[in-house]
C-alpha cells in the first residue's frame, strides 16, 4: 500500500487541499477519518509520523471513531471514501 498514493488519490477525491496543522472542521475531520482508515494497516507511529502526529493522538482518533461515525456530521462519509480508497490501493496490488 502506498500511503503516498492513498493520501494524495483521498484528497483529490475530495477537492480539497492537505492540510496538516489546521484544527478547522474543513481539514481536521477528513485527516482524522483517512488517519483511522489508514490504522487498520499502519501503527499509530506511522501514522503520526505521516500526520505530523504523536502516535497518542492517533490513538485517541481511533478510540474515538464509533463515537465519531455516530455523532460528527460528515465524518462517516469521509471514513467511508477513505476506506474505499484503500482497498482500491490494496487490489491493485494483489
Amino acid at each position: 500500500m502506498s500511503e503516498a498514493k492513498i493520501i494524495d488519490d483521498y484528497y483529490e477525491a475530495l477537492n480539497v487541499p492537505m492540510e496538516l496543522v489546521s484544527r478547522r472542521h474543513e481539514h481536521l475531520q477528513p485527516r482524522v477519518a483517512l488517519m483511522v482508515a489508514m490504522s487498520r494497516y499502519r501503527t499509530d507511529t506511522r501514522l503520526g509520523n505521516l500526520f505530523g502526529l504523536d502516535r497518542s493522538s492517533v490513538n485517541h482518533h481511533r478510540n474515538n471513531h464509533k463515537n465519531n461515525i455516530e455523532t460528527w456530521g460528515g465524518y462517516k462519509d469521509h471514513y467511508d471514501l477513505a476506506s474505499s480508497i484503500i482497498n482500491q490501493n490494496l487490489k491493485r496490488r494483489i
